[in-house]
């Protein structure tokens, strides 16, 4: 097996590692169970409180930054292409986001993908996409829920992003992660309301 393969099939593996879920389940509390069942770090603090929730969104954070930042430091040592390192940058947002611990119905993948552009960039882009998510937190308009408004953070976060990419003239790799980065976000907020519908649908018959 090429080193490459076995690179992305371990970043796969540290990223589908469910830090919140199973710090809850070790509390005895069940966080797919809590507000919209995302089994990640907003339902532990929900459920167990603020410290133990913000350890683990850090674990979560970290599964995306540190393995991967040694990689990005070491890539032509390793030998990787562009196209590989764009890859294995992606797998612990993908093994977050269907993680075979929980049948490949993981979390929004969120704190990993600050983690992943955390090796990338440093500071740069994971304060850009802080900024907007805390845009939306302290400005909402009157007219819409702040559930719903809060749910448009990450699309803004990856515009931000893209143009951010624009400006930087950034390499083949972090083009090749912010595209699965931005198919898996769109997969699971729109598979997000798709359930609230299907379930809406099932209490309106």
């Amino acid at each position: 097996m090429s080193e490459p393969v076995v690179l992305f099939l371990l970043e796969f593996l540290i990223g589908s590692l469910m830090f919140s879920y199973w710090i809850g389940k070790f509390f005895g509390k069940d966080i797919t169970k809590v507000g919209d069942g995302n089994p990640g770090a907003y339902n532990l603090i929900q459920s167990i409180g603020a410290p133990l929730g913000f350890f683990g969104l850090a674990l979560d954070y970290f599964k995306g930054f540190l393995p991967l930042y040694f990689i990005v430091q070491k890539q032509n040592e390793i030998g990787l292409s562009e196209i590989e390192l764009g890859l294995i940058a992606a797998a612990p947002i993908l093994g977050h986001a269907f993680s075979p611990f929980l049948k490949f119905r993981g979390g929004k993948a969120l704190a990993v993908t600050f983690g992943v552009w955390s090796s990338y960039t440093k500071w740069e882009a994971p304060t850009l996409l802080g900024s907007v998510f805390t845009l939306f937190v302290f400005v909402k308009p009157k007219s819409i829920e702040r559930e719903r408004w809060l749910s448009f953070a990450p699309f803004a976060g990856l515009l931000a992003l893209f143009f951010y990419l624009l400006a930087v003239k950034a390499r083949l790799s972090l083009w090749i992660t912010y595209l699965i980065n931005s198919l898996i976000i769109f997969y699971k907020f729109r598979k997000k309301e798709m359930d609230e519908k299907e379930v809406l649908s099932l209490h309106q018959t």
